[in-house]
C-alpha cells in the first residue's frame, strides 16, 4: 500500500496508533500541532534538527535507523547544554509513493528515539515532498547550570566524552568501498547506523557546574574544536588523540591518515568540553564512577588554531569535518 491512498488524515490517525501518548499533555496529539505542559520554572533549551533522505540517509541505512538518528542529534544538542529532554516535534514531509512500511519505520524511529532517552513526541506535522525530509525540534530542562560554547579560558582542560574514528571508517566503507574485516566493518556501522547521544555526561556535567563550554560533535572533531576556538577567542593544544587502540592498529596498518580518520570524520555525538584543570580530577571521577568516558586529550591555549602534537610534531589543523552543503 502506498501513502496516496490513504492521505494525511488517515495516515496522522495511523501515526497516533504507532506513538505513545504522554500522560502529562494538556493537548491532544493529532489534533494539535502543538503541545502545552504545566511546567515548574527553571532554564529551559530548545533546539532543532533535520534529516534529509538524500544527503543524510546511508547505504544500509534503515528508515527507522534514520528517524532515531535525528532524534539523538537532538538529544546531543540538548545534552551539551545540560539539559534534559521534555518534549519533541516532528515534521515529515513524504513522498505520497513511499511504501506504507517505511512511513511506519519513520514513526517508530522517532518514537522510540525519544523513549530512548525518557521523552516523547508530542506533535508535529505531516506534508508531502519528492523525498523523505523529517525536521525534528526538541526542548529540555537544564539540569542545574547552562553551558554555553563560549567561556573556555587559557590552561582549561579539553576533554571528550567518547572515542573517534569508528564513523569516518564507516563513511569510507558505505560511500568509498573501502573494504574492512568483518570485526572492525561491523564497530564502524554500528557507531555510524545506531550513534548514541550524551546525555547522562551532560546532565552530570551540568549538576558539577565545572564546565566552562561545550559542544557536540556532529560535525567531526576538528569543526567542534575550530567552533569553541571562535565562540572562546582560545586555542586548542591537542596531546592525546582519542581513538581505542584497536582502531589505531588497524588505521597503522593500513596505512591510512590518522589525523583524517580522527579529526574529520562526523556524526559520533560526543561531547567535547573545557573545564578548569582544578577541577579536572573532580569532573573525571564522577564520569568514570558512572561508567562513563572521560578523555583528557589536551588543553586550552592562548590564540586561534587547533594544533596536534603527534610524534613530537606540531600539526596545525585546517578546516574540514561534515557541513551541509560542502559535504
Amino acid at each position: 500500500m502506498r501513502l496516496y491512498e490513504l492521505g494525511e488524515r488517515k495516515l496522522i490517525e495511523l501515526m497516533m496508533k504507532l506513538v505513545r501518548i504522554n500522560p502529562k499533555s494538556l493537548l491532544k496529539l493529532g489534533l494539535d500541532d502543538a503541545d502545552a505542559l504545566n511546567l515548574e520554572g527553571g532554564i529551559y533549551v530548545f533546539n532543532t534538527d533535520f534529516v534529509a533522505e538524500s544527503t543524510d540517509k546511508l547505504p544500509e541505512m534503515t528508515y527507522w535507523q534514520l528517524a532515531r538518528k535525528c532524534i539523538v542529534a537532538n538529544v546531543a544538542d540538548l545534552a551539551a547544554k545540560g539539559a534534559e529532554p521534555v518534549g519533541f516535534l516532528a515534521s515529515v514531509a513524504l513522498p505520497s509513493s513511499l511504501e506504507l512500511n517505511s512511513f511506519e519505520k519513520i514513526f517508530k524511529g522517532l518514537d522510540d528515539g525519544a523513549a530512548e532517552y525518557g521523552s516523547y513526541l508530542i506533535g508535529g506535522d505531516l506534508g508531502e515532498a519528492k523525498e523523505v525530509v523529517i525536521s525534528v525540534s526538541a526542548f529540555g530542562k537544564v539540569k542545574k547550570a547552562l553551558i554555553s560554547r563560549e567561556g573556555a579560558k587559557e590552561g582549561d582542560v579539553v576533554a571528550v566524552t567518547g572515542f573517534f574514528g569508528w564513523n569516518t571508517l564507516a563513511f569510507k566503507a558505505l560511500l568509498e568501498g573501502m573494504e574492512l574485516p568483518d570485526i572492525i566493518k561491523k564497530k564502524a556501522l554500528e557507531a555510524v547506523l545506531m550513534p548514541k547521544a550524551p546525555l547522562r555526561e551532560g546532565l552530570i556535567l551540568s549538576e558539577l557546574e565545572s564546565v566552562t563550554s561545550a559542544i557536540d560533535s556532529s560535525d567531526g572533531l576538528f569543526a567542534s574544536l575550530n567552533h569553541l576556538s571562535k565562540t572562546s577567542k582560545v586555542g586548542f593544544l591537542i596531546q592525546k588523540l582519542p581513538i581505542e587502540e584497536e582502531l589505531l592498529r588497524f588505521v597503522q596498518k593500513r596505512g591510512l591518515d590518522l589525523i583524517q580518520i580522527v579529526f574529520y570524520g562526523g556524526e559520533e555525538f560526543h561531547l567535547v568540553f573545557t573545564v578548569p584543570s582544578s577541577d579536572w580530577p573532580k569532573v573525571e571521577s564522577a564520569l568514570r564512577s558512572e561508567g562513563l568516558k572521560a578523555i583528557q586529550i589536551g588543553k586550552v591555549i592562548p590564540g586561534s588554531e587547533v594544533i596536534v602534537v603527534r610524534n613530537q610534531r606540531r600539526i596545525k589543523l585546517h578546516a574540514g569535518g561534515w557541513e551541509h552543503f560542502k559535504g
